[in-house]
């Protein structure tokens, strides 16, 4: 927590907490729903992202070529520069 975030906390506190004890119970039982219904969400949002690129690109790859010759054929196309010489 940062320490603007502490300011943030203890101005909400220093208004708050003057309220009857009822009142601070209603209000911390919307805050923990309104984190529990967030983190919901965002678990939600992220599953659904996850799926919806595992339908995209699953089995997306199609190729006539064996493993070996995949790779016998990444190594062939890698290229290196040529050493450029910096002696006087």
């Amino acid at each position: 927590m940062s320490s603007a975030d502490i300011t943030i906390t203890n101005n909400y506190w220093n208004m708050l907490r003057n309220l009857n004890d009822e009142v601070k119970l209603r209000l911390a039982s919307m805050l923990t729903a309104s984190v529990v219904e967030h983190r919901d969400k965002s678990v939600s949002e992220k599953v659904s992202i996850t799926e919806a690129m595992v339908k995209k690109y699953a089995g997306a790859w199609e190729d006539d070529r064996t493993s070996d010759e995949i790779i016998s054929d990444v190594y062939a196309s890698r290229s290196s520069k040529p050493v450029i010489d910096f002696s006087l």
